[in-house]
């Protein structure tokens, strides 16, 4: 290799080492003291090319072709900061961004949107962290989401604790300890934010705008589930929990000691019964449905619950069988629990695209001879589902579709009757009534949709019907872990060593074919 052609490649190496200094500088890839050394290199790389080919050099300077290929470089240099200035003009005024997260992470959810676009009174947002702050980043990152959908009504301030003393006090602010978010009307009502996610947001805003609350009652006395249990599987806490947060209050109720149900009831609950209702109790229900009431029902498999009369006047059927699903196991879950993607249209269900899982549930049918408007089938299964009667081949795991009932299953029904009586409560009665209780307990409320459309159909029952939608929950990213010394790494092969090692290829490949 001959002085001109190592002259050649030197020079394209000091270009391409110039060229990429101030994109490592601006990416922060290195520190200032790296990019500073790789641009004094670059120079000297240049000063090697200029002092072995100067001649060549000389006549190329002088040439038309460089003459013309200086003019197209500044056309090119001048369009390029044209369509940047204009690009930032555009991006600064119309900002837009694009969530391509397979989660959906950046996104915020169905119903943070609707609350937030819906918001009737201003919502002023106090972020008690600076930017030292380890929360700092995810509350700046989740806020900002917010704001942006309604910049007029969700204002957000971050506030210095140690610059605002007052502030502090106000809000009643730990630092290091407890929430360092509050969100305050204009009214001057406050709730803090006990989660800095946009579940814990969200609820803190429903909370604050949502003052007028309705109460449930759960029915007791017959095993029901207890919806205070948070701890075991069985319990139904977690999905009161989050009805609380929504404005909904439980509370128990026994037939036996009292035939009248109260007349704060927006609706009753009979979760789960163990035992038979007595004659008395199903008058009462009867009655309460009577006069408008709202009530939701889940019998179990197995169980006689004593208020199979009370379903078929208002045409549902609750047979005594289990529903298996074989295409269960294929999805994921165990054949006696089914997957359910088929939903009856409904304000519960509106929208509603999640799916849902029904274990040791029993099938439901809507009948049509009863004389009122034939109830819907608000949940079914797959078409692959059978009802299996046999519970000793169901105990023995050899559960068949041998001479049973197939096909698309109801799992879930809902009843309705126009009311026109003296005292109503409303005028409609609801009942809606689901082959298991076990689908919105703690172990399976967080699978899929059960938690959405158990919320949904109390809140379809208490006529709360803002709070019918599709909720927020945790999305988790996709992370990679890497160590300080390998992000270095990283942005210098990506950034630095790589486009230096391609340009200077292609810039010494053609100055060496241009030479010969």
């Amino acid at each position: 290799m001959n002085n001109k052609t190592i002259a050649q490649v030197l020079g394209a190496v000091g270009v391409a080492v110039l060229v990429t200094s101030p994109i490592l500088l601006v990416f922060g890839a290195a520190s200032t003291g790296f990019v500073l050394v790789q641009g004094v290199t670059g120079l000297v790389l240049l000063g090697f090319w200029i002092g072995l080919d100067s001649a060549q050099l000389s006549r190329v300077a002088s040439g038309r072709g460089s003459f013309f290929l200086a003019t197209a470089a500044s056309a090119g240099v001048v369009l390029a900061a044209g369509l940047a200035v204009l690009n930032y003009a555009v991006a600064a005024k119309f900002p837009k961004t694009w969530d391509l997260s397979s989660n959906k992470i950046y996104t915020l959810s169905e119903d943070t949107q609707k609350t937030l676009k819906g918001l009737a009174t201003p919502i002023h947002c106090y972020a008690f962290l600076t930017t030292t702050d380890r929360q700092y980043v995810q509350a700046k990152e989740v806020l900002d989401r917010y704001h942006d959908q309604n910049q007029s009504k969700f204002v957000v301030d971050f506030v210095d604790p140690d610059q605002s003393p007052g502030l502090v006090n106000t809000f009643g602010i730990k630092k290091d300890s407890g929430p360092q978010v509050v969100l305050e009307t204009e009214t001057k009502q406050q709730e803090k934010v006990a989660q800095l996610t946009e579940e814990g947001l969200t609820n803190a805003i429903v909370k604050l705008t949502h003052q007028v609350t309705k109460k449930i009652y759960f029915s007791t006395g017959h095993g029901e589930v207890d919806f205070k249990d948070k701890e075991t599987q069985d319990g139904y806490g977690l999905v009161v929990e989050k009805l609380a947060n929504e404005g909904i209050n439980a509370a128990t109720i026994s037939l036996v000691e009292s035939q009248d149900i109260p007349g704060d009831a927006a609706a009753v609950l009979v979760i789960g019964p163990r035992k038979r209702f007595l004659d008395q109790e199903v008058e009462a229900l009867k009655h309460y449905l009577e006069k408008g009431g709202r009530v939701l029902i889940a019998l179990d498999s197995q169980v006689e619950s004593g208020l199979e009369g009370l379903l078929k006047t208002y045409g549902v059927q609750a047979d005594n069988d289990e529903v298996i699903d074989p295409l269960s196991r294929m999805q994921g879950t165990q054949p006696d629990v089914p997957i359910v993607a088929s939903y009856g249209q409904s304000d519960i269900t509106k929208g509603f695209t999640e799916y849902t899982v029904f274990p040791a549930t029993r099938s439901l049918v809507a009948l049509s001879e009863t004389g009122t408007e034939r109830p819907l089938a608000l949940a079914t299964t797959n078409p692959t589902a059978f009802g299996e009667t046999d519970f000793a081949l169901l105990a023995e795991g050899k559960a068949n579709a041998d001479g049973k009932k197939r096909g698309s299953l109801a799992v879930a029904v809902l009843a309705k009757k126009d009311i026109k009586a003296e005292g109503q409560r409303s005028d409609q009665a609801r009942l809606l009534v689901f082959g298991t209780s076990q689908w919105a307990n703690n172990r399976w409320s967080q699978i899929g949709g059960n938690e959405d459309l158990f919320l949904n159909s109390v809140s379809y029952l208490a006529e709360a019907t803002d709070r019918i939608t599709i909720r927020p929950r945790a999305r988790d990213a996709s992370h990679l872990t890497m160590t300080p010394q390998q992000t270095t790494w990283v942005q210098f092969f990506s950034i630095d060593l790589l486009p230096v090692t391609l340009i200077a290829f292609g810039i010494a490949v053609w100055r060496v074919r241009r030479s010969k």
